[in-house]
């Protein structure tokens, strides 16, 4: 009788560690055709892959079930936009435009309890990479409109160096309307339109060395080639090199805003600098 009762009591014990191991796993499956397929020991819940009729090689008793994966999967409908979800998978949560889970930005709409991919409780999560540099300029003439900006340095606060934009986000705004420096790939890389000690050697203006903004804005960054990953830290530097009477002894220096970012595409995420005109190295400070 008492070898009865203690074979229940183990039997028992089994069916009810097992019940626990797997009560967040669906019904059985075949480890061999399905890749979602974890078995499991039943006295302890140990993972093991030599699972064949509910028993390891050693004779261990085990159970295969289907992981129904993590407990925060999307759902479409629950007007959030999660993560995972865009307004192309899930318009009815995701509006064209409203702020995208997981694209690395804090935006607006966003928080740490409807987005922890991108906020925590202070805010952005994410280091900031790019700088949106406004033209500012209140009224424009045709040729050359707006700032005219030859490069944008990140200078490091650490010592490391000066490292000028290498990429253009295509939500950068240039109007080429009565622009003839509408290029705006050529505010990329190292300054180059002082030569020899003077603007364009001392020669007639060459539009293809610099961009005018012509009151839009341009989104860089400066990761990229050479330069490795850059971030924008508290502490760094933003050179604008303005092409006006401060860099060249010549023409006007025209006002514009610098902000920077954690997103290329968000441009209602910026964190506002300063505002500055010509040639001028802008301090980077106030970031959380």
């Amino acid at each position: 009788m008492t070898n009865k009762l203690t074979l229940l009591l183990t039997l028992m014990t089994a069916l009810l560690m097992t019940t626990v191991a797997c009560s967040d796993l669906e019904e059985d499956c075949d480890p061999a055709t399905d890749e979602a397929c974890i078995c499991t020991l039943d006295d302890d819940g140990t993972e093991v892959d030599d699972c064949i009729d509910n028993e390891t090689d050693d004779g261990e008793a085990c159970s295969c079930s289907t992981d129904p994966g993590p407990d925060n999967e999307p759902e479409c409908g629950n007007d959030v936009c999660e993560e995972g979800e865009t307004p192309d998978n899930c318009s009815a949560d995701c509006e064209e435009g409203g702020p995208v889970c997981g694209n690395d930005a804090c935006e607006e709409g966003e928080d740490a309890e409807s987005c922890a991919a991108d906020c925590d409780d202070d805010g952005p999560i994410s280091e900031a990479r790019f700088v949106l540099l406004q033209d500012d300029t209140p009224s424009v003439t045709e040729g050359t409109p707006g700032s005219d900006v030859d490069a944008i340095g990140l200078i490091k606060g650490d010592g490391s160096g000066e490292f000028f934009a290498q990429t253009l986000s295509a939500e950068s705004d240039v109007s080429c309307e009565g622009n003839d420096a509408c290029d705006t790939s050529a505010l990329l890389d190292a300054p180059d339109v002082v030569v020899g000690g003077e603007c364009f050697g001392g020669g007639d203006v060459d539009t293809n060395l610099f961009t005018s903004l012509n009151q839009g804005f341009v989104i860089v960054g400066f990761s990229g080639g050479d330069n490795g990953d850059q971030i924008i830290e508290n502490g760094d530097s933003i050179h604008v090199y303005e092409i006006g009477a401060t860099e060249c002894g010549r023409f006007d220096d025209d006002p514009y805003s610098v902000s920077v970012g954690v997103s290329d595409t968000d441009t209602g995420a910026f964190v506002d600098l300063a505002v500055g005109e010509g040639s001028n190295i802008i301090p980077v400070e106030g970031l959380p």
